[in-house]
């Protein structure tokens, strides 16, 4: 049966059925945020995030956000540098399939973040993992070339 944005019963078995998936696939809730937000810590200070768009239990209504999943890694200063980002999912269709192209999101950006480490792509100064700017070239996340 298709998901219902408009019926309360189908936005709350959402919401309940994305929260078991992402605790089942070891992510945890972060505090403080206007939505819930799903983290899972990766490799030397990476990590995926999923903002779920479940606000008090429920998810959003029709056409006030979607799930999104990205890839960031948190700087020794406390700061976020994005390292990856996918499609977003929007929460059309049958409810399960809403699940699945979440997990197939989170997938993406968990094999990103092993892919950047395996092939080295890597600040040589200090270790942290270099990122695309947006004048063309690789940069370290973690700017160590500021803090000399």
């Amino acid at each position: 049966m298709a998901y219902d944005p408009n019926s309360t019963a189908d936005r709350t078995s959402l919401a309940g059925s994305l929260h078991s998936m992402l605790s089942a696939a070891g992510f945890a809730r972060l505090e403080g945020h206007g939505e819930d937000v799903y983290q899972y810590k990766c490799i030397g200070g990476t990590e995926i995030l999923v903002y779920s768009s479940i606000v008090s239990g429920m998810v959003r209504g029709d056409g006030e956000d979607a799930i999104r999943v990205c890839a960031v890694y948190r700087r020794k200063d406390g700061g976020v540098k994005g390292l990856f980002k996918d499609t977003r999912v929007n929460r059309t269709g049958e409810e399960a399939k809403i699940v699945d192209r979440t997990k197939d999101r989170m997938r993406n950006a968990y094999t990103a973040v092993r892919d950047h480490w395996k092939a080295g792509k890597l600040c040589h100064r200090c270790n942290a993992p270099l990122f695309l700017a947006k004048s063309g070239n690789m940069v370290c996340a973690e700017t160590c070339w500021v803090k000399q």
